[in-house]
């Protein structure tokens, strides 16, 4: 049983389909596992095989035994650190002990948590230390509660397939683990929390009722959403309403932390971190002197430009990865909006967005 009906689009459909679970699979093989790589390898070949028998029933299989696997990734140990999970495990441990992470340096997570040269990113490099943790509170609420980012992102992923296949859209939702990879290695290896805040703006799609709260609380765990709501509600008659809805997750977890520290490191438009990704800031780094906040002004007005001129609703969600053009710090974010926009193609041509 096919999942979308109509020819080519069909066809793309259950060709990014298969190649999400193959993703999917192949994250856990570079993970490095032994016990591992025997699910890794037939989530591999099933995701490939699904590109040619178009039987949910087979995609449901694959997601199901990726699944298990990962739960046993995370019951038989945890993977190789990256920096910034080392960040927020640290950030939930203050929240836990009664201390505001955002009054902390962000320096002695890596005294704690080791974090091998292979996975260290710009944050981490040489003459660069990150002082401030920069992502909202719901990030570490969520680690604090499940104790891991694993788990977080294993919960939100079968969600969220749930969600989907209910709406004959799981092809969709799998379809995203290929066009923004950063999703595999998150459910795959839990290292970063993009997966959980891409679930609940994917949700947010096909859920217009209480859409510009899920986006709020998809923005309560990385601010990715927020380019999104402010393209979208252009297009509102209700604008402050949908203003509030859309803030309400984050003003209200950010209350007992409000302070200068959280203004300059969450609310702020820029991030305090070292260029790096495959944005023009690489000119920077490649020794010419251009300062970093010339790239946040060509970035803040490269946004305007877009909210003046685009006067299509369905594109608001794919349009913000051009800004990202001009960011500071880009390591492939940007196909977290690509990857959403494609879902609202598709849902939007049979008339569900």
């Amino acid at each position: 049983m096919s999942l979308v009906k109509g020819g080519k689009k069909d066809d793309i459909s259950w060709f990014f389909a298969g190649l999400g679970l193959t993703s999917i699979g192949m994250a856990f093989l570079g993970d490095g596992k032994p016990y591992l790589l025997p699910t890794a390898f037939l989530v591999v070949a099933l995701g490939m095989l699904s590109i040619f028998v178009r039987q949910r029933t087979l995609v449901v299989t694959a997601f199901a035994i990726a699944t298990v696997t990962a739960v046993v990734n995370i019951m038989t140990g945890l993977p190789v650190l990256t920096d910034e999970e080392a960040i927020i495990l640290y950030a939930s441990q203050l929240f836990l002990e009664g201390k505001n992470p955002y009054l902390y340096s962000m320096t002695e997570a890596f005294s704690i948590y080791h974090v091998p040269f292979n996975v260290v990113t710009g944050t981490t490099s040489n003459s660069f230390m990150p002082s401030v943790y920069i992502y909202p509170p719901l990030s570490f609420f969520s680690v604090a509660v499940f104790h891991n980012l694993e788990t977080v992102d294993v919960i939100s992923a079968v969600v969220t397939f749930a969600y989907s296949f209910l709406k004959r859209r799981e092809n969709l939702f799998l379809a995203s683990f290929f066009l923004n990879p950063a999703l595999s290695y998150d459910f795959a290896t839990g290292q970063e929390l993009n997966l959980f805040a891409y679930s609940l703006a994917f949700i947010a799609i096909f859920d217009e009722r209480f859409r510009y709260l899920l986006l709020g609380i998809s923005a309560d765990v990385k601010q990715f959403a927020v380019l999104i709501a402010i393209l979208l509600i252009k297009f509102e008659r209700q604008k402050l309403r949908k203003i509030a809805e859309f803030a309400l997750p984050l003003l209200v977890s950010s209350i007992p932390f409000i302070s200068k520290q959280y203004l300059a490191s969450v609310i702020t438009i820029t991030q305090p971190v070292a260029q790096q990704g495959i944005s023009f800031s690489l000119l920077t780094a490649f020794g010419l002197p251009i300062p970093s906040f010339l790239y946040t002004v060509l970035q803040v007005a490269l946004l305007a430009i877009i909210l003046l001129f685009n006067n299509k609703k369905e594109l608001a969600w794919g349009l913000p990865a051009l800004t990202w053009i001009f960011s500071y710090r880009d390591l492939g974010y940007f196909a977290f909006y690509f990857a959403l926009q494609y879902v609202v193609w598709t849902a939007e041509k049979d008339g569900e967005v």
